[in-house]
């Protein structure tokens, strides 16, 4: 596979094996540091971004507000801190399984997939990543310390994969493909609250690599429980369609203001900006009334994720008609992903709201049912392309978590996540598996 300008320059600039200015960082802290920092961990999962005060930290260590001043200078140096350690062990512990697999490809690769599964399914990390996210991508401190982060773990990625690979794939690709897939399962284990099925797709996502690369068959006991495939009920284009309301019919004009204003706040300032002071200035009404028109401010944020999932829905189908028009077979959805991503506004109002939701069992239930009803009709229309029925919810779940883990890291690293060589890499495992089944593999 031939490698863009682009491209090289991405690998050249990479760090080494770990960023070490990461490594340095975090082994210099003091245990009353790390104490503090453990501290603001348990405030942040408890009470999410908007309740990590120094004063709520202080109290949860036992120490005082200038202590952790002077550990951390102020609450954006914590939170940096915060980014900086959350997959440092990961890294560290991936780094000395490949070094004990020199001679072993295969157990290369399986080291590498099963990190990903293990940390796809801790939710209280991801749950903590996503309330940070959306702060992070708005400090350019923190988001240059979380892309030195990404980019050193995609190094580990194509140290794993370099071995098994060859002439076969591109090692930086592939290695951001299953960083990818790890994180977008990890974003629905959150909102299904079972990973069964994220195991499930792990193991396909193994099948396809290790038959893609040549290296035999599958680690034993990787095919996916029967189990874990769920049903599949959506069906269609006229099924999706029904199942995406537009939430502004209806609406008053000073209520689509208010409702215009909450999802453009959203976008530039975070979900802390969605106060009725903010949404007044914003939309020109008053303050006493832009929770009125949706019954009170939690009525808003349904309306809020409402909005932002017609947003998504309506780019999928923008994307999706071309796409299955021309090549209706499985390798489709890569095509149908290249354009979404040239459709880049659903990113951040998906991870803006994503805090929201996981902490309020309705909002939850809301993004829930949607994010169902994408792997439903993902699911339905692999089945119409001939997609054996045990892998069509597994791979439902690869689809939709591609999707949504490329963009976390595109979101975070503008410049140098591969994009567009990570979703040939998915074309060329969907274009197999389709040959592998006896389906046309061609997008022409």
């Amino acid at each position: 596979m031939p490698v863009s300008e682009g491209h090289a320059r991405r690998r050249a600039a990479a760090p080494g094996v770990r960023d070490e200015q990461t490594a340095v960082v975090l082994g210099a802290l003091s245990p009353t540091a790390r104490r503090i920092l453990t501290a603001a961990f348990r405030v942040l999962e408890r009470d999410g971004y908007e309740g990590l005060s120094l004063r709520r930290i202080a109290a949860e260590a036992g120490e005082t507000r200038s202590l952790i001043a002077y550990h951390f200078e102020n609450k954006a140096g914590l939170v940096a801190t915060l980014v900086d350690s959350l997959w440092h062990d990961a890294d560290v512990r991936l780094e000395h399984e490949v070094k004990a697999l020199v001679a072993d490809p295969r157990g290369r690769l399986f080291a590498l997939t099963g990190l990903h599964l293990r940390l796809a399914r801790q939710s209280g990390l991801y749950r903590t990543y996503f309330d940070l996210l959306p702060h992070i991508l708005r400090d350019d401190d923190a988001r240059s310390r979380l892309t030195r982060t990404y980019r050193s773990y995609r190094r580990i990625g194509e140290l794993c994969l370099a071995p098994a690979v060859g002439e076969r794939a591109d090692p930086l690709a592939l290695a951001t493909l299953l960083l990818a897939a790890g994180e977008g399962l990890g974003v629905q284990v959150l909102l299904d609250g079972d990973d069964r099925v994220a195991v499930a797709a792990f193991a396909l996502l193994e099948r396809q690599v290790v038959a893609h690369l040549g290296l035999g068959r599958p680690p034993a006991g990787s095919a996916p429980p029967a189990s874990a495939t769920g049903p599949v009920t959506a069906g269609g284009e006229d099924a999706f369609l029904r199942g995406l309301p537009d939430p502004t019919v209806g609406l008053v004009p000073a209520a689509g203001r208010v409702l215009r204003a909450a999802l453009a706040l959203l976008n530039d300032e975070g979900p802390q900006a969605l106060t009725a002071e903010m949404l007044a200035a914003r939309s020109g009404e008053p303050p006493s009334s832009v929770f009125y028109y949706f019954g009170d401010k939690h009525g808003l944020l349904a309306a809020v994720l409402a909005a932002g999932e017609q947003r998504l829905g309506q780019a999928i189908l923008r994307a999706a008609r071309p796409v299955v028009a021309r090549s209706p077979g499985p390798v489709a959805v890569a095509d149908l992903t290249a354009k979404l991503f040239a459709q880049q506004g659903w990113m951040r109002t998906f991870f803006n709201s994503f805090p929201l939701t996981q902490r309020d069992a309705e909002l939850h239930r809301i993004e829930a049912d949607f994010t169902h009803f994408l792997r439903d009709s993902l699911a339905a229309y692999l089945r119409r392309s001939g997609v054996p029925e045990a892998d069509l919810m597994p791979l439902s779940w690869l689809c939709l978590g591609l999707m949504y883990g490329l963009a976390i890291q595109r979101l975070v690293d503008r410049n140098g996540t591969p994009v567009a060589e990570t979703i040939e890499t998915w074309r060329a495992l969907l274009a197999q598996s389709a040959a592998a089944a006896g389906e046309p593999s061609s997008t022409a």
